[in-house]
């Protein structure tokens, strides 16, 4: 587009090449890019159900916890509810830069 439009003549680089030679690298670039960008994709997607998967839990966790001490030993329950939330902070603090 840019070569019809006159943007562009590649005759003053000296890089002048046939655009029927690119076709097929092309067309092989943008079948990769977008497999690398569908893998990529499905690798996040992947990883965010796991995490939203172990925020869940600890909530299940903390609620059992609550539903079975909670009458006996309150300061038990809080202890081990910030054990759980502070080692789930430090599992996603590992996993940033």
């Amino acid at each position: 587009m840019a070569v019809k439009l006159d943007f562009f003549t590649p005759s003053e680089y000296h890089v002048n090449l046939a655009m029927s030679m690119t076709s097929v690298t092309g067309s092989l670039m943008t079948f990769f890019v977008v497999f690398y960008n569908g893998n990529v994709f499905a690798r996040y997607n992947q990883l965010y159900d796991l995490t939203k998967g172990l925020n869940e839990n600890a909530l299940y966790v903390i609620a059992i916890l609550s539903r079975e001490f909670g009458a006996t030993d309150l300061a038990m329950v809080r202890k081990l509810a910030r054990l759980l939330v502070a080692s789930a902070f430090i599992f996603f603090f590992e996993r940033t830069n």
